[in-house]
């Protein structure tokens, strides 16, 4: 089922985003895969006329990958990544740090970003090692030129240590909170 369930949620998520923006909104979309929707047919080709149907740029589309669909280091997930890089759509490690990453999948992969995994956020104030862990995820990306997002904010004291660390994305809880209450406040 992943197969036609893949196609809907990316059918289903860029009208949504399309229509948000209609309200003002200014938002992209990131848009979890696997290895196994290329085995079932998603490829570059079927996505392009998905994206030309809905009216949705390529360039504001980022596809999640796992660390694990890395692993599978052969020619044609290369390939197949690299094709939906050439229309322009974005791609990301989704969970960096938790599986089995190698520098070197950084360079073969045509990887514009990585999300670090939201379990090093969340004990980074009270453990040092986890704070020196993102802090050489972050050196790391901004050496590599990569956009980096950090997974799981939820207090104000992480966001505050990650925007001085340098880390630019954030994203978790704490700002659908923040979201929330300036919605109820305002509405």
């Amino acid at each position: 089922m992943i197969g036609p369930i893949g196609q809907w949620v990316i059918e289903t998520a860029c009208r949504q985003v399309n229509l948000w923006r209609q309200q003002g909104l200014k938002l992209y979309l990131s848009v979890n895969i696997s290895g196994r929707q290329r085995d079932l047919g998603l490829d570059a080709q079927s996505l392009a006329a998905t994206l030309k149907e809905i009216g949705f740029p390529a360039n504001e589309l980022v596809l999640e990958i796992t660390e694990g669909m890395l692993l599978d280091n052969s020619n044609k997930t290369v390939d197949w990544l690299k094709s939906f890089s050439d229309l322009g759509v974005h791609l990301a490690i989704d969970d960096f740090g938790t599986g089995y990453s190698a520098l070197s999948y950084l360079k073969r992969f045509p990887i514009n970003m990585l999300k670090i995994d939201r379990e090093f956020i969340s004990e980074m104030t009270c453990d040092s090692e986890d704070i020196l862990l993102v802090e050489a995820i972050i050196s790391m990306a901004r050496s590599l030129k990569l956009r980096l997002i950090a997974e799981g904010v939820e207090t104000t004291e992480q966001r505050e240590l990650l925007v001085q660390m340098g880390c630019e994305y954030l994203q978790g809880y704490l700002f659908c909170k923040l979201f929330l209450q300036t919605h109820l406040l305002l509405g």
